[in-house]
């Protein structure tokens, strides 16, 4: 392994933990934007951190998404009707939307917001620290 490519790739998931924190902070607690603004601007703010990780990085966009994708599909499947059903039955129902605009709704805060959640949570972390670990003896022998 590299070091100097190790030390890389954990310095963009110190990058990645820093938007994880900051975005949310500044333009839902700080700056109060409405729900729909803010959602644009963190995913917008998660898929650019991740385009440019994997840019400057040489990580193949390409690759990492036909690497073990019906996997990943039925996974965030699953799990997220998983937590669907969980939060549908422990949250008291409020005003909702109908009709397209729930649609919408579905489409936006649910799957483009749930889907840059998870993205910045949990692939970018296990991306980055694969990388990092690239090369080494440890790697080599589970591949």
């Amino acid at each position: 392994m590299r070091p100097r490519s190790a030390r890389r790739h954990l310095a963009w998931l110190g990058a990645g933990l820093v938007v994880g924190f900051l975005v949310p902070f500044l333009f839902a607690d700080v700056l109060h934007l409405p729900r729909d603004l803010y959602y644009g601007i963190y995913i917008a703010s998660v898929l650019t951190l991740f385009v440019l990780w994997a840019r400057t990085t040489g990580q193949r966009l390409d690759v990492m998404l036909r690497r073990r994708w019906r996997l990943a599909v039925a996974l965030g499947v699953i799990f997220g009707v998983v937590l669907a059903v969980a939060v549908v039955f422990s949250e008291p129902s409020g005003p909702r939307p109908e009709g397209l605009a729930l649609a919408w709704a579905v489409l936006w805060r649910g799957v483009a917001y749930g889907a840059a959640d998870g993205l910045l949570l949990s692939a970018f972390p296990i991306l980055t620290v694969f990388a990092a670990a690239e090369g080494s003896k440890h790697r080599r022998r589970s591949v």
